[in-house]
């Protein structure tokens, strides 16, 4: 009998270390003042990055108000900034009313990303003060062969002196959905985002504005295919070169339902977007407002009618010329889970203001859909 119940405990031991451990939540905010294990808000981890370095394959890690240092992403690890530093839900964070930060403090890149997959999510973070010095690329962020995943976050006041303000792409496939991207400075080139290497980079519903290059105001594709599906591009400024929006060098880029507005360069043609087809760039632009025109099928070329470019409000009005003029088979799939409904096989149901993307039979050109007020 001895022996039956000390096989009998042996072998609950052993299924007790072969189950695989379930997914934890692990918080961080830089105020708490408990035990900073991670294992509540009161005890909280008050440093991001040891709350990463800690977290396992499928843990979530809730990030509370407040400015952190610099990061490396991990996969299998979602990192949701936005919490006040009381929810009980990660759908309860809210971005806008509580900015959690990630800074380079002037003096570094604010998050480095090398060979993750897709499972490696930042969601609802500034990402700010990224700097970078020649010969690096990417002030706020390097993505070195990455397919890491931004959801809901800004890139801003961020600055590389040679190319990519905000972000730096060395390969890989990484996504960007509902971001914003904006008051980045590139250097020589690429305000907000260069793409330097081969791989196959998505922006969905993402707004870029007043970001700032010698050469392409907002992004530059040297090479790899490059992914725009209801974007805004506008008053992003090439400030000695051309591309004012976009310049493709020997890329693939590919914009679908997009607005490119009011971007400058000194080269008048090519304030929204300069290929080098000679070279081997191949632009596609299709269902999308650019201004002075562009070849494709169902591009237009008329104002958008903006609410306040002045304000920095690109939300259409309803006399807008981009209303009900996309194409709804080009809306990817909501792989950022934009509804927080665990559905990612969904077609993308919200626009960059959280809005249902559709309102009406057509989805409309640029990263707001139109919603009367109230709606």
């Amino acid at each position: 009998m001895k022996n039956m119940i000390s096989h009998i405990g042996y072998l609950f031991c052993c299924l007790a270390f072969c189950v695989p451990a379930s997914a934890g939540t692990i918080y961080v905010d830089v105020d708490a003042t408990g035990r900073n294990d991670g294992t509540s808000w009161s005890d909280a981890y008050t440093s991001l990055s040891a709350a990463i370095d800690a977290a396992a394959a499928q843990d979530e890690i809730w990030v509370a108000e407040g400015t952190y240092r610099p990061v490396v992403m991990k996969n299998g690890v979602r990192v949701y900034g936005g919490f006040a530093g009381t929810e009980s839900s990660v759908s309860a964070g809210d971005a806008d009313a509580h900015k959690t930060y990630i800074s380079g403090q002037g003096v570094s890149r604010a998050v480095e990303s090398v060979g993750n997959d897709s499972s490696a999510l930042l969601r609802g973070f500034y990402i700010t003060e990224g700097f970078i010095d020649f010969p690096y690329i990417g002030g706020g962020v390097l993505l070195k062969d990455s397919d890491a995943m931004f959801v809901n976050c800004v890139f801003t006041g961020n600055t590389s002196t040679v190319m990519g303000g905000a972000v730096g792409i060395r390969g890989g496939s990484p996504t960007f959905v509902n971001c914003r991207f904006y008051g980045n400075d590139g250097g020589w080139a690429a305000g907000a985002v260069f793409n330097l290497r081969s791989g196959s980079t998505s922006f969905v519903n993402c707004l870029f504005y007043e970001n700032d290059a010698w050469e392409a105001g907002a992004v530059s594709i040297l090479t790899g295919a490059v992914t725009f599906s209801n974007c805004t591009l506008s008053a992003n400024r090439a400030s000695i070169g051309k591309g004012g929006a976009l310049f493709d060098t020997l890329g693939e880029a590919v914009l679908h339902n997009c607005i490119l507005w009011d971007n400058t360069s000194p080269v008048s043609e090519a304030d929204e977007i300069f290929n080098l087809p000679a070279a081997g760039g191949a632009t596609t632009v299709t269902y999308s407002l650019v201004k002075g025109g562009w070849p494709g099928e169902g591009n237009i070329d008329s104002d958008p009618v903006f609410v306040d470019s002045a304000k920095h409000d690109y939300r259409l009005q309803e006399a807008s010329s981009a209303r009900d003029m996309g194409d709804n088979g080009f809306l990817p799939l909501d792989v950022g889970d934009t509804s927080f409904d665990g559905d990612t096989s969904e077609v993308l149901p919200k626009d960059l203001a959280l809005n249902p993307r559709i309102n009406g039979d057509s989805v409309e050109m640029g990263a707001f859909e139109w919603h009367a007020p109230g709606e």
